[in-house]
């Protein structure tokens, strides 16, 4: 775990106490994952933590979660490069890759948001070749995509390279043979239909992508 990803957890804990709320019980891709989950109801806002335990066979994941999370749907299944992993969160910000075969992980967090800047926030995770595509927001709306290539570590946002919204309920991207298809709005939030090639989605990370550690 980064440094800047345990201060934010140290952070946003701090001293409080947590009340144990719902556990829950999940299998996805052959991990083995238990949630447990706590909420805090003080002052200056309703907290929320969770102690999540991932396991293989012979290997064991464990971390704290804290922010909102949705423990209905809080890991996406990813293949990348022919490497199965599990995508997930581990606050409001940023995200984790575990390859579900080794346990190694890899931690993305914006050091951004130590200094109260905002941040994207993933709400779901479709994985194309060796590119990840991510739907998500910046606080709350519009939903926008962006294009992840874990290799280069560069992230596309479609929004401010094509104009086009995610076009609001989950599911929104799906992958046709060598195509990616995404349901869109354009800037007067009407439904659009965009699809893109994996060598054309190349072009454009290539061309205006951007690394996850400085703008993402």
């Amino acid at each position: 775990m980064t440094r800047s990803l345990e201060q934010y957890i140290s952070d946003y804990l701090g001293d409080s106490s947590f009340t144990p709320e719902e556990v829950y019980e999940l299998e996805i891709g052959g991990v083995r994952v238990h949630v447990e989950s706590f909420e805090y109801d003080g002052e200056p806002w309703c907290k929320e933590k969770a102690l999540v335990t991932m396991k293989k066979d012979s290997l064991t994941y464990e971390y704290t979660a804290v922010d909102d999370h949705n423990w209905e749907k809080p890991f996406y299944p990813v293949t990348i490069s022919g490497t199965d992993y599990l995508c997930f969160r581990k606050t409001l910000y940023g995200f984790t890759l575990l390859n579900t075969e080794t346990f190694e992980d890899f931690d993305f967090f914006p050091e951004k948001v130590l200094s109260g800047e905002e941040s994207y926030i993933i709400s779901d995770a479709v994985s194309f070749k060796n590119l990840i595509v991510f739907d998500g927001c910046y606080w709350g709306a519009p939903y926008v995509f962006c294009i992840y290539d874990h290799q280069s570590k560069r992230i596309l946002d479609l929004y401010e390279t094509l104009g086009l919204y995610s076009h609001g309920d989950l599911p929104n991207a799906s992958i046709f043979g060598n195509a990616l298809v995404l349901k869109c709005e354009n800037q007067g939030f009407e439904p659009a239909t965009l699809t893109l090639t994996y060598e054309e989605l190349t072009h454009l990370l290539n061309e205006k992508g951007k690394s996850i550690y400085s703008d993402f």
